[in-house]
């Protein structure tokens, strides 16, 4: 049986990344309510993919 190891540091951030971004490529917002969506977005608390914090 083979051990599992961790994921990398920069896998951890591509899933952030992808986590973040992908609800808006899977259900782009209409037209000229993209900058609306990222405000939003940008106002979230998100949970740092490395250390866990907040």
């Amino acid at each position: 049986m083979t051990k599992k190891s961790a994921p990398s540091n920069a896998i951890l951030w591509a899933r952030f990344r992808f986590s973040v971004i992908g609800p808006l490529l899977s259900a782009p917002p209409p037209r000229g309510e993209l900058k609306a969506a990222i405000r939003s977005l940008a106002e979230k608390v998100w949970t740092h993919p490395i250390t866990a914090a907040l």
